[in-house]
């Protein structure tokens, strides 16, 4: 049988893909959105992977989505491929058993084993696949595995595989003949038979010592030393007592016709399927991801992949995923509670300023962006309506991180030595998300490095969101449009730096309602910080009312 790869298409040669920086996945939490496709943890590892190592080829996109959206539109076919997926998870521990054991009749065991449960998902994989031909992949892989059940081989495996199993069934025990001396004392012993019977305990003995037990439970006659007491090296095979060794070449004769019955069928590779196994899961976790987001009202769709070249990101009502997982914890009508957003990227949206009050929702908007991209890259659905999006060679983060106190050089040094690092990385492809950078020096330092950024950031033509507290910075958008279009000449001049704002509602002197919503425009001037603090009672007003509340009076 062929090997399929559901994760890259034939005859697509095998582009490095991108890998995440270790500051990426944690800022955009893809360690969570895998436990999301993955909740018991059975194949994170592979869903972690494919989530950090995004391929940027379309034509690998969407050979996934294809594959993902298959599935999903047909959710009789995902429910039997649940079904299927764990004894196909089984054939791996049979294939590693069979190969960790001396034993050739345990050897024959763990193959048999293999074999049947080889059969029984082969047989169910047929046809569970063979009425899906959305995708490519599945439609081959179905008609692999169609012609695999209809060959000669496969039907001889399945018609003898049961009158294996018997005939191995059938040796419940073996018969040991021991002779005693005058005062019984055992002086030679042998084996004698393997039996299809167990052995009882109604022998001379058990009359004598009155037990009625089904089983004999007694000590060995023979006990291999271990390798301790012989002084071996640790883990070597032990020279067997010679009770031992006769069991085992008995035991050996047993096995003999079971191992060839099965040699004839060494060609049933069953490597396929333990290929696929982690696949077709990571495939069904997301689908179950899919449908519990749809059943919480929220909308997801297939991103379309538009070229590289247009740096583009269109999504419309995006949202956090995050925070749509944990709203379906809490509330009875999670997606009436998770705002969305439309996210523009383009030549005349490059790069953008993001600006507005504190916890209006500018980190969270910021972590959508990101998740979005490596979603929609990872061949997988958007938390979003209609999308269209280009492909990136690398998301780089620039969140805040805890200033250490072993840190000699501090946190304003280190965020720089970050950001240097992002400028030795990014190209015109890439995508930057940075998030209060630059908050380790004072406003004004702040401001003129952060435009020297902009503007340098404009001429590479690189797609940057960048939240601030800096408004004087987004007010002067024009102006770094201008210094930038004379520093790269004409022909740069069409992708522009544009200030991007979180909204705030009943804007007054104290502040105003936070509604989330994130749109084009010039800033308000404040972060509204004097409204957060309002809201910890740290107002002025509030800060001597509880003075006078704990019986202090405040001094004129």
């Amino acid at each position: 049988m062929a090997m399929i790869d559901l994760l890259w298409p034939p005859g697509v040669p095998h582009n490095e893909p991108i890998l995440l920086p270790e500051d990426t996945v944690v800022d955009l939490g893809l360690r969570e959105l895998a436990r999301a496709i993955s909740p018991d943890g059975v194949g994170a590892e592979l869903v972690l992977d494919v989530l950090r190592n995004p391929p940027r080829d379309a034509a690998v996109i969407d050979y996934r989505q294809q594959i993902l959206f298959g599935l999903f539109d047909n959710p009789h076919v995902c429910d039997s491929l649940r079904e299927t997926i764990e004894p196909m998870r089984e054939l791996t521990s049979f294939a590693r058993a069979a190969g960790e054991s001396d034993s050739p009749l345990l050897q024959a065991i763990w193959r048999l084993g293999e074999l049947e449960l080889y059969v029984e998902c082969t047989a169910q994989l047929q046809q569970t696949l063979r009425s899906l031909h959305s995708s490519s992949a599945l439609s081959t892989l179905a008609a692999e595995l169609t012609e695999r059940v209809n060959s000669a081989e496969f039907g001889e495996l399945s018609a003898e595989l049961p009158s294996m199993r018997a005939a191995l069934q059938k040796r419940r025990s073996v018969t040991v003949g021991i002779n005693l001396d005058e005062r019984l004392r055992p002086v030679e012993a042998a084996l004698l038979s393997v039996n299809e019977r167990p052995f009882r305990d109604n022998t001379l003995m058990g009359s004598l010592l009155g037990r009625s037990s089904e089983y004999l439970s007694a000590t060995p006659l023979h006990r291999s030393p271990s390798a301790a007491a012989l002084n071996y090296p640790p883990g070597s095979k032990m020279p067997l007592a010679p009770l031992f060794r006769d069991i085992e070449k008995l035991l050996r004769d047993v096995a003999r016709p079971l191992q060839r019955g099965l040699e004839r069928y060494l060609q049933a590779n069953t490597s396929l399927l333990r290929c696929l196994e982690p696949q077709l899961r990571f495939y069904i976790g997301a689908v179950n991801l899919m449908q519990h987001l749809q059943r919480a009202g929220f909308e997801i769709s297939a991103p379309e992949v538009a070229a590289a070249e247009e740096r583009c990101l269109h999504a419309r009502g995006a949202y956090n995923l995050h925070l749509a997982l944990r709203a379906t914890e809490t509330s009875h009508q999670p997606s009436t509670t998770v705002v969305s957003n439309d996210i523009q990227f383009d030549r005349d949206h490059r790069i953008q300023i993001l600006t507005g009050p504190n916890h209006g929702g500018k980190t969270t908007y910021l972590q959508a962006t990101g998740i979005i991209q490596v979603l929609a890259q990872a061949g997988l659905f958007v938390p979003a309506g209609q999308t269209r999006i280009s492909p990136v060679d690398g998301i780089w983060t620039h969140f805040p991180v805890r200033e250490s106190a072993g840190e000699p050089t501090g946190r304003f040094a280190e965020e720089l030595q970050r950001l240097s690092s992002i400028m030795e990385q990014v190209t015109p492809h890439s995508l930057i998300l940075c998030n209060e950078s630059l908050s380790g020096t004072g406003p004004m330092e702040a401001a003129g490095i952060a435009e020297e950024l902009m503007r340098a950031l404009r001429q590479l033509g690189v797609r940057t969101l960048f939240a601030t507290h800096l408004h004087d910075l987004a007010a002067r958008c024009e102006q770094i449009n201008a210094a930038a279009g004379a520093d790269a000449g004409a022909d740069n001049r069409s992708d522009r730096v544009v200030s991007l704002r979180a909204e705030v509602e009943n804007d007054d002197e104290h502040g105003g309602r936070r509604t989330y919503r994130i749109r084009f425009a010039p800033p308000y001037g404040s972060s509204y910080a004097h409204d957060v603090a309002r809201g910890y009672g740290l107002s002025f007003e509030q800060i001597v009312a509880r003075f006078r509340k704990r019986g202090i009076e405040p001094r004129s």
